[in-house]
């Protein structure tokens, strides 16, 4: 059966940093945290316990996480992070490597080894959490894959946030939950099979229509804020 929790924090808070730091700790793992400066935050995060896999959806004001090493040296467990952004941009840092991801694009983070995620403007996105031994290999290897490149990736991407977003709703059964779970790691495996990393032409426009219409009720949505995503 697939155990559901939230974590909120914001104005409610007296201490919003504070309590997101302490959500970001009981969901996922330990790491460092800092919010926006002389800006207000809030955040949710909406998880679904599957067993080996832990799907959350993370939404949230612009923020920056850290794993430290001496996070990593006292983990108690072998854990990955394969993070599906759905809207915003995010930066993914490990290893001496750099991973930007648009919406639908996929980053790991390796729990057992310093990391650091950024956010400069509010984002959502779908974390998996994961034993080593059930990420693909070819994934862990490239660090990520960009699924919004090509309109097949995308359509990967999508059945990954469909199969998610059925794993989190309080109303789906537990098979169905377990259906979905089954269904996520079963596309994982595949992600990174489905495109050709070489630059493919003709879907720039096919992405500012999606970034509009992820973000058209955003009062900041602009031509230039557009022409950076």
């Amino acid at each position: 059966m697939a155990m559901r929790r939230s974590w909120r924090a914001g104005a409610q808070d007296a201490n919003p940093a504070g309590a997101w730091a302490e959500g970001l700790a009981n969901a996922f793992v330990r790491l460092d945290f800092e919010g926006p400066r002389g800006a207000p935050f809030a955040g949710v995060i909406d998880q679904a316990d599957l067993g080996d896999l832990k799907l959350s959806r993370v939404r949230a004001s612009a923020h920056g996480v850290w794993r430290r090493a001496e996070h990593a040296r006292s983990a108690r467990a072998d854990l990955v992070f394969v993070n599906l952004q759905v809207a915003g941009v995010g930066v993914t840092a490990q290893g001496g490597r750099e991973r930007r991801t648009a919406p639908f694009d996929l980053a790991v983070a390796d729990t057992l080894a310093p990391f650091a995620i950024a956010h400069r403007e509010p984002f959502e996105l779908i974390c998996a959490g994961l034993p080593r031994a059930l990420a693909p290999a070819e994934l862990m290897a490239r660090g990520g894959v960009a699924l919004s490149r090509t309109p097949a990736a995308r359509e990967i991407a999508r059945l990954l946030l469909g199969c998610a977003g059925l794993a989190l709703n309080p109303v789906s059964t537990p098979t169905a939950a377990a259906a979905a779970a089954r269904c996520f790691l079963d596309l994982l495996a595949s992600a990174a099979d489905s495109l050709d990393e070489a630059p493919v032409r003709g879907l720039t426009a096919a992405h500012v229509r999606d970034y509009i219409g992820q973000n058209f009720r955003d009062a900041t949505l602009s031509a230039a804020r557009a022409a950076r995503a």
